[in-house]
């Protein structure tokens, strides 16, 4: 693996596994063990081993990238290792899990680059009327930092409704708070956000 000490911290979890973390074959047998009889420690190697697939999958793809950020490689391995957590259960071949692993990190990476060339909804027409922006990518580390610094109860809200684009049904399920909470936090963070002075000066908004 590469030597950078994002790779050295995983290859350091990665050691827990009693084989090489790329060999497939052998998480997907442990994952049929894990699902025939259930120990803790079969789960606790299986949840090592996804995790860290994970993480090794989005790290070689960011890293890539010309502005490598750290908190997206956070953010997409928390996200989806959460939902493979929630989803595995479901699934209807013991035998390949490993593979269905990889195609969640797939096109979960592929709904990440569609992201970055979109505008976050807080410059749509409904919050910032005749607005015309012209870098999605620019706009949206903008709006990720102006979102971190919003109060904390907000912030999560935020980012799942006005950058990822969850339902509130979807946030509720995620949070645990109800709908109109969530409403009038999404309404109480736009208003803060439109006031933000990155925001407004990538937006050409007059002051308020």
């Amino acid at each position: 693996m590469d030597a950078s000490p994002e790779f050295r911290s995983l290859d350091d979890l990665a050691a827990l596994l009693p084989f090489e973390l790329l060999d497939t074959s052998a998480a997907n047998a442990l994952y049929v063990r894990y699902s025939e009889h259930g120990t803790a420690h079969e789960r606790r190697l299986v949840d090592v081993w996804t995790y860290c697939y994970i993480r090794r999958y989005y790290l070689v793809k960011i890293i890539q990238q010309s502005h490598y950020s750290v908190a997206d490689l956070d953010r997409l391995t928390s996200k989806v290792y959460q939902r493979v957590l929630e989803k595995r259960e479901a699934l209807t071949s013991n035998t390949r899990y490993a593979n269905w692993v990889s195609v969640v990190c797939k096109n979960s990476y592929i709904n990440y680059l569609r992201q970055q060339q979109r505008t976050p909804e807080v410059f749509e027409e409904e919050w910032m009327p005749g607005v015309t922006l012209n870098d999605p990518g620019l706009v949206l580390q903008v709006v990720l930092a102006a979102i971190a610094r919003l109060p904390e109860f907000l912030r999560e809200v935020a980012r799942l409704r006005l950058v990822e684009e969850y339902s509130y049904e979807e946030i509720a399920d995620i949070t645990g708070r109800d709908l109109p909470t969530l409403r009038a936090y999404a309404n109480k963070a736009v208003k803060r956000l439109r006031v933000d002075p990155a925001i407004r000066e990538l937006a050409d908004l007059d002051p308020a």
